[in-house]
């Protein structure tokens, strides 16, 4: 549904709706690695985990920063990159 709605806008707010939607993918990334990076067995897992889930904190800000700086009226929630 989410996907047809980008397919089906053009210009500003296809802009608006792709910044929205890899935000929370990314967001969901992000909460996916770190529960990894505590609870994976594996040290090697866990270690990718904690990068991952600092690269996808990172890519959310970037995110949100871009819509600001564009003036778009969409509020991304910025997220706190873990200092693992």
């Amino acid at each position: 549904e989410q996907l047809a709605e980008l397919r089906a806008s053009s210009g500003t707010d296809a802009d608006q709706i792709f910044l929205e939607l890899m935000a929370e993918h990314h967001r969901g990334g992000a909460h996916m690695a770190g529960y990894a990076a505590n609870r994976a067995d594996d040290a090697g897992v866990r270690r990718l985990a904690a990068r991952m889930e600092r690269n996808q904190a990172v890519e959310v800000n970037e995110l949100a920063q871009t819509a600001e700086r564009l003036g778009y009226d969409i509020e991304i929630e910025p997220m706190e990159v873990p200092d693992r």
